[in-house]
C-alpha cells in the first residue's frame, strides 16, 4: 500500500463513473470494464478510482480438499469457498453486509468486536493460505477491533506483543498467539479499509475485483491509500493450524483490560493459576493494602473454568507450611471446602498426631464464609440457646468427621437439624439450594433470583474507617440454573462440553457428533478481594457450594444437573509482597511516589 501523496496525480485523471449494481448482475464480465473508471460511495461520501494494470505471477492454489477444516476455530461467520481470496470483516457486526459479502464472492465473513476476535481472525487466516485480502467494511467495534487489524499489518507488535500504532482503546496485546503465527499473517495478507463504508454495492464490487485473475488487475484507491488488487493465489503450500482450543491453549485471555477489566478463560485450575500470576506480574499496580502490607493488585478480573473435574490442584500448590506433598494439597482442599464453606463456625487445622488436616471450631467468625451463608445473624444473635445448640450441632460433626470428609447426604441431614433449632439465625444456602430444585422441578429455564450476600452492613459497615471495616473477601455467589442445549468436543482423550446458543446454525452444530439438552449450573463466585496464592482454594470453596447444590437439586427432581462452566470474579486480584522477589519489589518501591 501506498500513501495518497506517492500516488502521482492519480485521484485528478478522467475516469468513467460506474454504477456498481449494473457490473454485480450474474454473467457479467469484468473483463468488459473500462481500464479506468470510478464508483461513489455515498457512505464515506468519496471516490473510489481504479485503473486496470495487468501484471503476472506464478499462481497457484491450496486445493479445498486441504481446507476441510477451515475455520478450524469456531465463530460467528459465514463460510462460503475456500478457495476464495476475501474475506470480509464488519467489527460491528452487520449481517446485512456479512451475508451480501459471501454472496459476491467473499470466502468468508463476520464480525470481530475484541482483541481476542483479532486472534481467532488470524488464527483462521493463516489456516488458508488462499486468502490474501481482507476487507474491514462497516463500523468499528467499541474495542477498535478494525484498527487492531488494519495497524497490526502495517506496523506490526512492539516486545511486549502489543500492536503497534493502533488507537484501541483496551489494551490490543496478542497475548495468546506465537510469533511465527502473527508474522504469516501479516506477510499472507493486505488489509483494504472501507471502515464506515456500509454500501453493500461498493463492498461487493470491491470484492469482485479481488477475485480477478492477474491480467485484470487493477489499482485501487481510496481513503489515501492504493491497492494493487487481484486474486494473488495461495501465500504458502499448506495450512498452518494453530489450535485455539481451550485443549491446546489452557487459557485464554478472552478480553484485555490490562489494569482493570480482563477476562480469562481457562481450562481447569491449574491452568489458570499460572496466567493470573504472570497478568499480575505484567500489569499490576504496586500500593498499600488496609493490611498495611504492599502488594501487586488488578481491577475486576473474571476467570472461568470449563473443566472443574480436572487439574483442580496445581503442581506443587502448597496452601498451608504444613502440607508437604500434592495428596496433603488435596486432602486440605476437600476438608477445607466442606468445613468453612458448608457448615457455620467451622475451619481446620494440621493435627500433628496424624499429620493431616482436620476440622475444628472458630473463634473469629469474621472469617467464617459458612456462618454467613448457613447460620446469617449468628453474629448479633442474642438468643444463647440457639447460639450453643448451632455451636453443638457443629461440634458433633466434626468429631464424627474428624478423619474424613462428610459426604453431601451427612451434610443434608446437618442442614435439617440445624434449621430445627434455627429462630434467629437463617441458613441462605440451603434455601438457595431449596430453590434450585423448584427452579429444576418447574423448568424456570433463565432462573436469575437466586443468589446470596454475605455482608451484614450492620457489622461490616459500621465503622467508618475502612481499616476497621471487614466485608468478608467472599461476598456473593449465584448458582445460575439453566437448561442448555451443548455438545461434546474430545481432544486426546480429555472431553469439554461446548454449550449452545438456541440460534446456532447447523453448521455450528455439525462439529459435534451428538447434541443434547440438560440442567447445568453456572456459577459466578464474587469476591471483593482474592490473593492468587489462595485462587485454588476459594475454587475449592466455590465448587463445593455448587456441587452441593446440583447433588440436591438432583436428588430432589431426579433431574441431572451438572455444573457447566463456573466463574470466580475478583474485584481485587493481588499478589502481596510476601511472594514477590525482593529485587522486583526494590524496583516496585523505587518507582512509587506516594
Amino acid at each position: 500500500m501506498e500513501r495518497q501523496e506517492d500516488i502521482d496525480d492519480f485521484s485528478s485523471r478522467e475516469y468513467v463513473h460506474l454504477e456498481p449494481p449494473e457490473w454485480l448482475k450474474p454473467g457479467v464480465n469484468m473483463k468488459e470494464l473500462p481500464n479506468k473508471f470510478k464508483i461513489y460511495s455515498k457512505s464515506l461520501n468519496e471516490w473510489l478510482f481504479f485503473e486496470r494494470t495487468p501484471t503476472k505471477i506464478t499462481y497457484f492454489q491450496v486445493p479445498r480438499e486441504m481446507l476441510k477444516k477451515f475455520p478450524p476455530n469456531s465463530g460467528t461467520y459465514e463460510v462460503a469457498d475456500a478457495q476464495n481470496p476475501v474475506a470480509v470483516i464488519v467489527p460491528s457486526q452487520n449481517n446485512t453486509i456479512q451475508s451480501h459479502a459471501v454472496g459476491m464472492g467473499a470466502g468468508i465473513s463476520g464480525p470481530c468486536m475484541t482483541p481476542r476476535g483479532v486472534e481467532l481472525v488470524i488464527a483462521n487466516t493463516v489456516y488458508n493460505p488462499n486468502i490474501r485480502w481482507i476487507i474491514l467494511a462497516g463500523n468499528d467495534s467499541g474495542h477498535m477491533a478494525g484498527d487492531i487489524i488494519k495497524s497490526l499489518v502495517l506496523h506490526g507488535i512492539d516486545d511486549d506483543r502489543r500492536v503497534k500504532n493502533t488507537i484501541c482503546p483496551t489494551f490490543p496485546y496478542l497475548k495468546n498467539l506465537p510469533g511465527e503465527v502473527i508474522e504469516r499473517f501479516r506477510s499472507q495478507i493486505e488489509v483494504i479499509d472501507l471502515l464506515k463504508c456500509s454500501d453493500i454495492e461498493v463492498i461487493g464490487f470491491v470484492i469482485r475485483i479481488c477475485l480477478q485473475e492477474c491480467e485484470n488487475a487493477f489499482f485501487m484507491s481510496v481513503k489515501g491509500r492504493k491497492y494493487h488488487i487481484y486474486d494473488k493465489g495461495a501465500a504458502a503450500k499448506e495450512p498452518l493450524l494453530h489450535d485455539f482450543s481451550l485443549f491446546k491453549m489452557g487459557a485464554i485471555f478472552d478480553s484485555y483490560g490490562s489494569f482493570s477489566g480482563t477476562s480469562i478463560n481457562a481450562m481447569t485450575v491449574s491452568d489458570a493459576f499460572s496466567n493470573i500470576q504472570g497478568h499480575i506480574m505484567q500489569f499490576g499496580s504496586w500500593g498499600k493494602q488496609e493490611s498495611t502490607r504492599m502488594a501487586l493488585d488488578c481491577a475486576n478480573v473474571s476467570i472461568t473454568l470449563n473443566d472443574v473435574e480436572n487439574g483442580r490442584i496445581p503442581k506443587d500448590y502448597r496452601p498451608q507450611s504444613w502440607i508437604e506433598n500434592d495428596e496433603g494439597a488435596r486432602d486440605y482442599l476437600e476438608k477445607y471446602s466442606r468445613w468453612v464453606y458448608l457448615f457455620p463456625i467451622a475451619d481446620v487445622k494440621y493435627d500433628p498426631k496424624t499429620g493431616k488436616t482436620v476440622p475444628k471450631l472458630i473463634e473469629n467468625i469474621e472469617y467464617s464464609y459458612g456462618t454467613r451463608l448457613t447460620a446469617y445473624g449468628f453474629e448479633s444473635c442474642k438468643d444463647k440457646y440457639e447460639l450453643q445448640c448451632i455451636k453443638e450441632l457443629t461440634d458433633v460433626m466434626q468429631k464424627k468427621f474428624a478423619e474424613k470428609v462428610p459426604a453431601f447426604e451427612d451434610v443434608l441431614g446437618f442442614y435439617d437439624s440445624l434449621s430445627a433449632v434455627q429462630a434467629k439465625t437463617f441458613n441462605s444456602f440451603y434455601r438457595l439450594a431449596k430453590g434450585c430444585a423448584t427452579v429444576v422441578a418447574d423448568g424456570i429455564g433463565n432462573s436469575n433470583r437466586l443468589y446470596v450476600t454475605l455482608q451484614v452492613p450492620q457489622i461490616d459497615l459500621a465503622k467508618d474507617s475502612p481499616y476497621d471495616m471487614h466485608n468478608p473477601c467472599f461476598c456473593y455467589y449465584q448458582p445460575n440454573a439453566r437448561y442448555i442445549r451443548y455438545g461434546t468436543v474430545e481432544n486426546d482423550g480429555r472431553k469439554m462440553k461446548t454449550f449452545l446458543s438456541s440460534n446456532s446454525s447447523e453448521s455450528d452444530e455439525r462439529r459435534f457428533s451428538e447434541v443434547k439438552e440438560g440442567w447445568f449450573l453456572f456459577p459466578l463466585f464474587a469476591m471483593r478481594a482474592h490473593d492468587v496464592m489462595a485462587f485454588p482454594s476459594n475454587v475449592a470453596g466455590g465448587l463445593a457450594l455448587s456441587e452441593f447444590i446440583a447433588w440436591y437439586a438432583t436428588k430432589k427432581t431426579g433431574k441431572k444437573v451438572e455444573i457447566g462452566q463456573y466463574t470466580q470474579f475478583a474485584s481485587a486480584l493481588h499478589i502481596v509482597d510476601y511472594a514477590i522477589d525482593k529485587k522486583i519489589i526494590d524496583k516496585l518501591n523505587s518507582r512509587r511516589s506516594g
